[in-house]
């Protein structure tokens, strides 16, 4: 069940006009998510990638095509996308496995 909250993924462009350039977010998709366990083989996965994976969520799957350095927004806290993994769920649904990394810097 996708009941852990709402989130928003963004593609992150750069406007060019302006300086210092500025950077962009465009609104992909809104939707409910379900938070899942990171598990060890991800978080090992991630850390040889220089990454860290502080959360999984998964997502209906949507038209809108998800991409690794997408930005997800939860609560206001933006995550870098480092994993897509589009798979079922126990009922044959459609669903998105996303891997996030908390972004520091913005």
């Amino acid at each position: 069940m996708l009941d852990s909250g709402l989130c928003k993924i963004c593609s992150a462009e750069w406007d060019d006009t302006k300086i210092p350039k500025t950077r962009i977010l465009v609104t992909k998709v809104k939707t409910c998510f379900e938070e899942r366990t990171v598990g060890i083989t991800r978080n090992y996965e991630a850390a040889r990638n220089g990454q860290h994976a502080d959360r999984l969520i998964r997502i209906w799957r949507t038209p809108e095509k998800i991409k690794v350095n997408d930005i997800c927004l939860i609560d206001g806290v933006e995550h870098h996308v480092i994993q897509v993994q589009y798979t079922t769920d126990s009922n044959g649904l459609l669903v998105t496995d996303l891997t996030l990394e908390e972004n520091d810097g913005h």
